[in-house]
């Protein structure tokens, strides 16, 4: 009796999940595990940040855990909620290739590619994207740019299908990296600046002394 009790619970359970989470909702919430804020969740989704809060309130009622905590500034989720958001990721991968498989039988080449790139990168990615395009007009893509630390965790989340960057993250995550392009670093100086008078080649320690300008923490520029 109490493992039919069980079972009834169980079904109960799915079943109201069935009734009441929507595909927009674990849309959001994906997109708000990643962002780590409701208000970059926000913005990414063209929505109202109210309207964010809203569905995750939701979305946290039916679940009946909470999914969010709070770690500083930044939003990170429960243990509930490294579940849910493995579910949707599983879920809509599924979904992606439901749909290239229902074009393929109607004769359409069609498919999804998910590109990120740090932002040293974005100069040259729209080029290669576009020269994919010509060969593959079928494929759907899109480019996510960010800097070295969020690319990484994408990557550690699986969250796109192929990564250009300057450098390879051999110590935080296990890839394959194919070199294509050189991409060299080059110190920059206004006419009349001590080191254009320094003699050639300017040593690194003259370098080291001067002010720079740097990327932000986890730019991989700035590493």
């Amino acid at each position: 009796m109490d493992n039919q009790q069980t079972q009834e619970g169980k079904s109960r359970y799915f079943h109201s999940l069935l009734r009441h989470v929507t595909f927009r909702q674990l849309q959001i919430f994906s997109t708000v595990i990643r962002m780590k804020s409701f208000t970059k969740a926000a913005d990414e989704l063209f929505l109202a940040q109210p309207t964010i809060s809203l569905q995750m309130k939701k979305l946290g009622e039916t679940v009946g855990l909470p999914l969010f905590e709070s770690s500083g500034k930044e939003i990170r989720p429960t243990g509930a909620g490294q579940d849910l958001y493995a579910a949707c990721r599983e879920l809509f991968r599924t979904f992606e290739n439901l749909e290239t498989q229902l074009a393929d039988r109607k004769g359409i080449r069609r498919g999804k590619l998910r590109l990120g790139v740090v932002t040293t990168a974005k100069y040259i990615a729209p080029e290669l994207l576009a020269a994919f395009d010509q060969q593959f007009p079928g494929i759907e893509f899109g480019m996510k740019v960010s800097n070295r630390d969020e690319i990484i965790q994408r990557i550690q989340n699986g969250e796109d299908d192929l990564y250009v960057m300057g450098q390879v993250p051999d110590n935080e995550v296990d890839v394959e990296a194919i070199p294509f392009a050189l991409n060299p670093l080059t110190v920059m100086v206004p006419r009349g600046h001590p080191l254009t008078r320094q003699k050639k080649p300017v040593p690194l320690h003259a370098v080291a002394d001067a002010p720079f300008l740097i990327r932000e923490p986890g730019s991989g520029t700035r590493h």
